[in-house]
């Protein structure tokens, strides 16, 4: 007795056996083609037809009807459905009731037919062999026919690419050029004051941590010549009431106020490194100031820290009690390296900024005539000082000095700073670009119906002119590789086969 089983239905018991008629082979149809005059023709090709196979069936005890109405529901499928005999359980047919059931009864007996129609014709294991492991892997084939098997690649990482290779050649998903990341500039401010009120800054200081590249009064050794870091900033002052200005001390001895130096408040910030590129090297420090040279003394100090010593400064002085001499300083180091005469039209009202592009450092005062915005300006004179030597790419920047001096008790000039800017330039970072594939994403392939689905939705992800017959498997022991692309891990990957028999 054989028992069928259609669509997960068992079909069949002691009252009803049926006997199948497989054939050898599904019918071969061969095409000839005729030359000219000569005998006979030339083969041109064959192929298989779609098998039919015939199941004569006997049935006992019950009616006719009741058969009939037993039979329809379980026979009757919209598109094929796995088919398998009890005399071969480790074998299906994906097939369909093809035409009319007939049934002769005679008494209690009867007997009849059932056609179906296995378009692909063949037959296919119904325990898959499955590899898994990651590329290349060895794919097992005991089947008499070329299968299709189904190729599962879980993703360990971000993935823009994926490239299943048989013997037979290969076919990609996805864009092998696509990239995981970027690499991007930007600029990475990391001091910006405004002296409405007293700063909150990351290292900020008065009077303590601050670096000078002018210690001494004509660098002179002895206590006498030492120019004095005293006295506080009132902060929120100006008529638009968002500067700081100086309040000096009372000139007592210990101030330096009764003797021939330079005196006055400084403020120290740190500089952080940029998060995202601590090894940036290029930078770009503003400070804007008001200093209005004429009967009296004053000078501004602009210095890039490093290390606890000064790297590069900018200093704006009047250093005659009389006219309206005005001078710009710029020094590297405890060196000057440039004195420059500003013009009396230069204004009074100015920005004195400090940019580094690689071992190429830019000192500039520019006249501000008009602010636009927090940061743009129209300028009015305007000096550089470029300086450029091998190395300085390499002097690390860790903290900002600012220091607001008057001379002895000589009445100061009008000093005050509006702000302070420092912002690392060309800050590299990395951009992480949107891939196909994300880490623990499934790819599943089924080249038998030419479609991809991912994450269990069908993705429609291919390249154009791909070869699906190359992953069809034909050879008993099939070398298969997975590809992704060259920057991510290696997926996990599992091939499942139901080899096909003829």
């Amino acid at each position: 007795m054989t028992i069928m089983y259609f669509n997960g239905n068992q079909i069949g018991d002691r009252f009803l056996q049926f006997n199948p008629k497989r054939e050898i082979l599904p019918e071969i149809e061969n095409a000839m083609v005729t030359v000219g005059r000569s005998n006979g023709g030339r083969f041109q090709y064959g192929r298989f037809k779609p098998r039919v196979i015939t199941v004569d069936y006997d049935v006992s005890t019950i009616s006719q009807r009741e058969f009939e109405k037993r039979m329809a529901p379980l026979l009757y499928t919209t598109e094929p459905a796995k088919l398998v005999f009890s005399d071969a359980p480790n074998e299906y047919w994906m097939a369909k009731v093809d035409g009319s059931i007939s049934l002769e009864r005679a008494y209690y007996l009867g007997s009849g037919t059932i056609d179906f129609i296995v378009p692909d014709g063949l037959a296919h294991a119904t325990t898959p062999t499955v590899v898994s492991g990651v590329s290349p892997l060895k794919l097992p084939n005991v089947g008499t026919a070329p299968a299709w098997p189904i190729y599962k690649v879980t993703m360990k990482s971000e993935n823009g690419y994926v490239r299943i290779a048989t013997p037979q050649g290969y076919v990609e998903f996805g864009d092998p050029e696509q990239v995981d990341t970027t690499e991007q500039s930007k600029a990475s401010k990391v001091v910006n004051i405004d002296y409405v009120s007293e700063p909150t800054a990351e290292g900020y200081a008065m009077n303590a941590n601050c670096v000078t590249a002018y210690p001494q009064r004509l660098f002179k050794d002895g206590d006498e010549y030492t120019n004095h870091m005293v006295g506080t900033l009132q902060y929120g002052q100006g008529p638009y009431k968002q500067t700081a200005t100086s309040a000096f001390d009372d000139g007592t001895a210990a101030a330096g106020r009764d003797i021939p130096n330079w005196h006055g408040p400084a403020v120290h910030f740190d500089v952080p490194e940029p998060t995202e590129d601590p090894d940036s090297s290029d930078f770009s420090y503003k400070a804007r100031a008001e200093f209005q040279a004429g009967d009296g003394m004053g000078r501004e100090e602009f210095t890039l820290e490093s290390g606890g010593l000064p790297a590069f400064s900018i200093v704006i002085r009047d250093s005659s009690n009389f006219g309206k001499t005005k001078i710009m300083e710029c020094w590297q180091g405890r060196t000057i390296i440039d004195t420059h005469t500003l013009p009396v039209k230069s204004g009074t009202f100015f920005e004195a900024s400090i940019t580094r592009q690689g071992d190429s450092v830019l000192y500039k005062f520019a006249q501000i005539t008009e602010l636009i915005s927090d940061t743009s300006y129209k300028a009015g004179y305007t000096y550089n000082y470029p300086l450029n030597v091998d190395g300085l790419a390499d002097v690390p920047i860790d903290g900002i000095t600012q220091w607001m001096m008057a001379y002895g008790d000589t009445m100061p000039v009008e000093m005050y700073w509006t702000d302070t800017k420092f912002t690392w330039t060309n800050v590299t970072w990395i951009q992480n670009e949107p891939n196909f594939f994300n880490e623990g994403d499934e790819f599943i392939v089924d080249p038998a119906h030419r479609k991809t689905y991912l994450n269990g939705v069908e993705s429609g992800l291919y390249t154009v002119g791909n070869n699906w017959n190359a992953l069809k498997v034909v050879d008993p022991y099939g070398e298969i590789t997975v590809t992704p692309s060259s920057w991510a891990e290696p997926p996990e990957v599992e091939i499942t086969l139901e080899e096909a028999y003829l």
